[in-house]
């Protein structure tokens, strides 16, 4: 399977490329150029945009599938806010940073200290990119929500804490779904 990554908007270099090393399971991957947003986000007081309003740019890259990745708030429908979004069974794919990261905490701590918790914090954060770039692949080989395993990728997440407990493995019910797609598309 050829999986292109999407940059739309401001998205950092290096979490693209932390992303390109961790999906290389699913086969090719490879980074389009980035574009830039829409001109009007769908919820103009928060600045948050419609997630399928993303499909568009993703789709027009090739690929046999294509991960949008942007820094910006997203929400679908009555989800007022979601980390990322698929068309299930489909091409296209939207992940967002913007929620992944928690702010960092204004602590008196040492500044050797605050270094050890930054790289901590890094970790965590690409982590959970991966995660979710997972989860929302699966989407698109037709997985569902994971409703009884909260370790399986494909299990929903609703906080960060849902997202950090859960691994970047699909379980031993999703996987065998996930496999007969790759293999359909020659991966």
């Amino acid at each position: 399977m050829n999986v292109t990554l999407k940059p739309i908007g401001s998205v950092d270099a290096r979490v693209l490329d932390h992303l390109r090393e961790h999906l290389a399971g699913f086969g090719e991957v490879t980074v389009a150029q980035a574009s830039p947003l829409p001109p009007t986000p769908g919820d103009e007081d928060r600045r948050r945009y419609r997630a399928t309003d993303l499909f568009e740019t993703c789709l027009a890259e090739p690929g046999d599938r294509v991960l949008g990745v942007t820094d910006v708030d997203l929400y679908e429908g009555e989800l007022r806010s979601v980390f990322g979004y698929a068309q299930i069974g489909g091409r296209a794919a939207v992940i967002s940073l913007a929620r992944l990261q928690r702010p960092p905490r204004r602590t008196g701590a040492r500044p050797r200290l605050l270094q050890g918790r930054a790289a901590a914090r890094r970790h965590r954060f690409l982590d959970r990119c991966v995660k979710e770039a997972v989860h929302e692949l699966g989407h698109t080989l037709g997985l569902a929500h994971d409703t009884q395993n909260p370790g399986c990728v494909m299990h929903y997440s609703e906080t960060l804490a849902d997202t950090d407990r859960k691994g970047r493995a699909y379980c031993a019910e999703c996987a065998p779904q996930a496999e007969l797609t790759l293999r359909r598309l020659g991966t």
